[in-house]
């Protein structure tokens, strides 16, 4: 089987799991999954191993209670297990024909705790669904969030003859929230991208150049509000600002790109792996074209496998990387990888991180500008002359 995802516990930082699927979507490739559960301790057998019905495709560890991991699956399927619990069956299943989602669900994010009210995560599905489930006392409850038009209008755009003539949904492929959790990046698997917004109804509220093909990830700096990442099979990992609607900088990498992620240590570091078995790091203060780092994974026997996804853990400078044949690595970053500007994560601060990417993209003169979608087309406000000034033009 295939590592379909990974993911680090936010409390147990020793501790991660790996999602196995497939994603050769041929009939009996993607009918069973599993997920395995590791500690750094011992990284050769699992402490937990649970089975699914369907491929996983998606997991994520809530970032409060270190032992609910929700998962979603090939099926539409999504579900969330106890890791700590002995039993093998998920604690909370949504596998309603009536409810679940129609086609794959490729990610699944927890929801901030919100005190007195129950724990609930959001889901995107290629049925072109945004979904957020909330864990009920017996059940998932789901709540449609948005759901994703082929052709999204903008408040300020006007209809055309291609939004008239495909009023269909978009496949879904990632999404990321931004840390207010009020703006939605979303891709899909045409390669739009798009900006959404639950202050205004979840309407689409900005539209992004994008890429030629299919988004596999979409993340926000984590420093930087107003910055974030994608990669695509069109062989790019682009950089975007909330405000351009054309990406900052483009990185060709000259091969479908399968993840991209920011890096907890420094607002300027982001990995990516793609096929080939590359994985190459970049640190944009030092170099903003090439990468700081390249390492072609050593392939074992003669089958051809790519590298699928990696992970930063959030603490220690070590990162995994798992691969079409199932194998997890994990590696540790040398010290001129993983430079900060404090000496702990916890000292880091926000502004100055901020401030560091700002200065790096040169942003001033780049956005709100007429690469802002928004803008396209928008008549220019009339300025009102005051009765001073029409006194003075009188005389």
């Amino acid at each position: 089987m295939t590592v379909t995802a990974l993911c680090w516990n936010k409390k147990y930082l020793d501790m991660f799991a790996v999602g196995y699927g497939s994603y050769e979507f041929t009939p009996g490739k993607a009918l069973k999954g599993m997920i395995t559960i590791f500690s750094m301790k011992n990284t050769e057998f699992p402490l937990y191993v649970f089975k699914t019905h369907s491929g996983v495709m998606s997991i994520d560890f809530h970032p409060m209670y270190p032992n609910l991991l929700a998962c979603g699956m090939y099926d539409g399927t999504v579900a969330v297990f106890d890791v700590m619990s002995k039993e093998n069956e998920p604690i909370f299943l949504a596998d309603d024909p009536n409810k679940k989602h129609w086609e794959p669900v490729w990610q699944v994010r927890w929801k901030k705790t919100v005190p007195g009210k129950p724990n609930s995560f959001t889901s995107i599905s290629s049925d072109g669904r945004i979904v957020d489930w909330v864990m009920a006392k017996t059940e998932l409850e789901n709540i449609e969030v948005m759901t994703l038009k082929v052709n999204e209008k903008l408040e300020h755009e006007e209809e055309d003859d291609q939004q008239e003539s495909n009023p269909g949904l978009a496949g879904g492929t990632c999404f990321d929230v931004s840390q207010s959790e009020d703006l939605y990046v979303v891709g899909t698997d045409e390669g739009k991208l798009r900006l959404y917004s639950k202050q205004y109804d979840t309407e689409c509220i900005e539209k992004f150049k994008g890429h030629h093909h299919q988004i596999y990830t979409a993340c926000w700096n984590k420093f930087n509000p107003k910055v974030f990442l994608t990669s695509s099979e069109d062989w790019c990992v682009k950089l975007w600002h909330l405000n351009c609607f054309e990406p900052i900088i483009s990185f060709d990498l000259g091969r479908p790109v399968g993840d991209v992620q920011w890096a907890p240590y420094s607002s300027t570091v982001f990995a990516c792996v793609c096929n080939g078995n590359f994985i190459r790091l970049y640190d944009l203060n030092v170099d903003k074209h090439e990468p700081l780092a390249e390492y072609q994974v050593p392939r074992k026997g003669k089958k051809k496998s790519s590298l699928t996804h990696l992970a930063f853990n959030p603490r220690d400078p070590v990162i995994l990387v798992g691969d079409e044949r199932g194998t997890v690595q994990v590696y540790k970053l040398s010290p001129n990888l993983r430079k900060m500007t404090a000496s702990t994560l916890d000292k880091l601060e926000v502004d100055t991180e901020t401030k560091k990417l700002d200065n790096v993209l040169i942003l001033e003169g780049k956005v709100n500008k007429i690469f802002k979608k928004t803008d396209v087309g928008r008549k220019p406000e009339s300025k009102t002359v005051g009765t001073e000034e029409a006194a003075a033009a009188d005389e």
